[in-house]
């Protein structure tokens, strides 16, 4: 069963101030499909910054988005660990803060891809992952989950995918 941890009193203010922070990346983010921004941080400190996109010189082209992205660009999370250790920080024990925009609205639940760059984050120590997410009102709230949890959505995301 997945779980996630609602946020809630001073661990909710700094998740706000801290994604707030996320969507300044992903306002730095040149996607065409979608973008993203994501800050990682361990208590108040923020550890490095990250956001998706070509490098520069290059440029974005939706017709190849898939194969080229995948391959070429780095991803919000890559520069953002890239960010953390020209810092000389380390991650053990930090918290990805993770924002994404796809067609100029906030996106709530991760894509695929999104869900893929926060379990390679979770091989450099990050033990949670927060992001936007809606309730059945359409109310917003920030949703913290462990790396299992996001191993099983991308297990059934996956498996969605394949049944289609």
């Amino acid at each position: 069963m997945i779980g996630f941890m609602l946020l809630r009193g001073e661990e909710h203010k700094l998740a706000v101030r801290l994604m707030k922070e996320a969507m300044l990346e992903v306002g730095r983010a040149t996607c065409g499909e979608a973008r993203r921004g994501v800050v990682l941080a361990r208590d108040t400190e923020i550890l490095g910054r990250g956001y998706n996109g070509p490098m520069p010189g290059y440029w974005c082209d939706t017709a190849i988005c898939g194969s080229r992205c995948t391959w070429y660009f780095p991803k919000a999370e890559e520069r953002a660990i890239d960010d953390a250790r020209k810092r000389g920080h380390s991650l053990a024990d930090a918290i990805a803060y993770c924002a994404e925009l796809k067609n100029g609205s906030r996106h709530f639940t991760p894509g695929l891809t999104s869900l893929q760059g926060m379990l390679y984050l979770s091989k450099f120590g990050i033990t949670g992952f927060v992001f936007y997410a809606e309730d059945s009102r359409k109310q917003e709230r920030l949703e913290l989950y462990t790396p299992y949890d996001i191993n099983i959505i991308a297990q059934e995301r996956i498996s969605q995918e394949q049944a289609l």
